[in-house]
C-alpha cells in the first residue's frame, strides 16, 4: 500500500490560507508580507485587497503595533500599486525580492533574501530605511523567525524597478 505524506505549510493553497497570529492587515485583506521586527514590538505588514490586479485593488505598507500604526503608505488606496516598485533577482541558490517606495524623502525597501552560496548561508527578511530625513543613514530592521513573504505575487502588478532588476524588467 502506498503512503503519501502531505506538508500543508509547503503547498500553494496553504501558503495563502495561513494567517500569522499578529498582523496589521485586516481579515478581509490578503497578506503579502508580514513579520514582527526582531527585538521590537513593531510589526511590518504589506496588505492588499483580495482582488488586486493590474487594473483594480490596492496595496499598502503598514508599520507599527496593533492599534497604533506609525506609518501607513500610501494614505490613499486608489492606484496604490503604482506607488511602489518591485525587483527580483534569482539564480541557482540565490533569490532576492524587493518592494520599495519613497515617502517624504525617506526610502523604504522591503526585502526577502536567500543566498545559499554565502557561508554561512543568508536567509533574511525585513526593511531597509534610508534618506535625507534620517541623516543619510541606512537602517536595517530584520524580521523575527515567523516572517511570511509572498512578495513574488506582486511581480506582474507593481511596476518594475529598473535600477534593481538585473536582467531587465518584463
Amino acid at each position: 500500500m502506498a503512503c503519501a505524506v502531505f506538508y500543508p505549510a509547503q503547498s500553494v493553497y496553504a501558503k495563502n490560507m495561513l494567517r500569522p497570529n499578529v498582523s496589521l492587515c485586516n481579515t478581509n485583506e490578503k497578506i503579502i508580507f508580514n513579520c514582527k521586527i526582531k527585538n521590537s514590538a513593531n510589526i511590518l505588514s504589506v496588505c492588499t485587497s483580495q482582488n488586486l490586479s493590474n487594473d483594480s485593488g490596492y496595496l499598502q505598507y503598514r508599520f507599527g503595533r496593533k492599534g497604533a500604526i506609525e506609518l501607513e503608505y500610501p494614505a490613499e488606496k486608489e492606484m496604490s500599486p503604482s506607488s511602489f516598485l518591485f525587483a527580483r533577482y534569482t539564480r541557482f541558490q540565490v533569490s532576492k525580492l524587493t518592494l520599495s517606495f519613497s515617502n517624504n524623502n525617506v526610502n523604504y525597501t522591503i526585502f526577502d533574501n536567500y543566498d545559499a552560496e554565502s557561508r554561512p548561508y543568508v536567509k533574511e527578511k525585513g526593511v531597509t530605511i534610508s534618506g535625507q530625513r534620517i541623516e543619510n543613514k541606512n537602517i536595517k530592521l530584520l524580521c523575527g523567525q515567523d516572517a511570511l513573504s509572498n512578495l513574488e505575487d506582486l511581480e506582474d502588478i507593481v511596476p518594475c524597478d529598473e535600477n534593481l532588476s538585473i536582467g531587465g524588467c518584463k
